[in-house]
């Protein structure tokens, strides 16, 4: 999809507004936030309540999302709204 042209930060379109890095993040899918990489998705993109793809990897545990997300640049020192 990206490859046609998908956008690749779009959020959810519900009230949380999650991205696909966010969730590829919360599950720990280095595969797939390595190809998001590669299409220039947005690794600091927050959701509604400020949490990025970083903070929800570092909430789970999940270093492997973590050192992918810093690997090409990530913030992971951005502030959530809490």
């Amino acid at each position: 999809l990206a490859e046609l042209g998908a956008d690749l930060d779009v959020a959810t379109n519900d009230n949380v507004a999650w991205t696909p890095a966010y969730i590829a993040s919360q599950e720990n899918n280095v595969e797939i936030i390595r190809a998001l990489v590669d299409f220039g998705a947005d690794l600091n993109k927050a959701t509604a309540d400020g949490a990025t793809p970083a903070h929800i990897a570092s909430l789970h545990g999940h270093a492997g999302a973590l050192r992918t997300l810093a690997e090409p640049g990530a913030d992971l020192d951005v502030e959530d709204l809490y």
